[in-house]
């Protein structure tokens, strides 16, 4: 049902399980690794609309060396969000729009090119360790615009940025932000452990319009073994509904190998 502002809170429990698969990013992280003539840039294109993206290519993600920074690459659901969001702009025109899980931003930038305010579209990501990354992507896309603080009123010529942990801290982000009408995730679903945090979030932040939306890509090699659990924690108060969309181009970042993989896209509406 679309909650009231008396039970907006009442959410699925938030508790944050770490898997094993989870590791401390300290233990594993070599700064040496990883410097400016690493990263790679690459212009993708949507219609007359550039976005110029900077983060580690691919192949380096692929070959390992890139493993333990994998939000620093563009995975293929980002750019078929991306596309989806270019041909249906009635969705977002208007909207306040919230991009969780991020990495390098290319959804959320795409976004904030196509709305009339850029100041409605907030990035977020759980490793505060990206920031640097997606700040320098908006500070590309966004050269001439002088950032102002975002908020439920901001009138900011650019995105803003945060680092938004599902389930943690949620409150303070919303007390900062607001709340949102339409959300945007782009292969966020990949740990079973961490699917209760990613609803309860978006009960949180998604405004209790009925008209308000999260969508939803991901691949079908990984996202889709955690699909039907998704689906069923969402279920006690979103509706959840796959969407036809088959996106031409799938593109990665400076990628030398064959792209081609499944992608899904669902919608999620509060329950009436």
């Amino acid at each position: 049902m679309v909650p009231t502002a008396g039970d907006a809170l009442s959410v699925p429990s938030a508790e944050v399980v770490k898997s094993e698969l989870e590791l401390d990013y300290e233990d594993y992280f070599n700064p040496a690794w990883f410097n400016d003539e690493t990263f790679v840039e690459e212009v993708f294109m949507y219609g007359e609309i550039s976005i110029v993206l900077c983060g580690l290519s691919w192949d380096t993600v692929q070959s390992g060396l890139g493993y333990s920074r994998i939000g620093h690459t563009l995975w293929a659901a980002g750019h078929f969000l991306a596309n989806f969001l270019y041909h249906h702009l009635g969705l977002i025109q208007g909207k306040r729009i919230l991009e969780i899980g991020c990495g390098l931003g290319l959804t959320g930038l795409l976004a904030g090119k196509l709305v009339d305010n850029p100041g409605n579209v907030v990035l977020t990501d759980g490793d505060k360790n990206i920031l640097d990354a997606l700040q320098r992507n908006i500070d590309r896309n966004f050269p001439e615009r002088t950032p102002v603080e975002a908020g439920p009123r901001s009138n900011s010529q650019r995105p803003a940025c945060s680092v938004l942990v599902w389930g943690e801290d949620v409150e303070e982000f919303r007390k900062q932000y607001g709340q949102f009408d339409v959300i945007i995730g782009a292969d966020v679903l990949y740990t079973e452990a961490s699917l209760k945090s990613l609803v309860a979030t978006f009960c949180l932040l998604l405004n209790s319009e009925a008209n308000s939306i999260v969508l939803v890509a991901f691949q079908t090699q990984y996202g889709g073994q955690l699909r039907d659990t998704f689906l069923g924690i969402a279920s006690e108060r979103l509706i959840g509904e796959q969407l036809e969309w088959n996106s031409s181009e799938v593109k990665l970042l400076k990628s030398s190998g064959d792209d081609s993989v499944d992608l899904e896209l669902w919608r999620l509406t509060w329950k009436r």
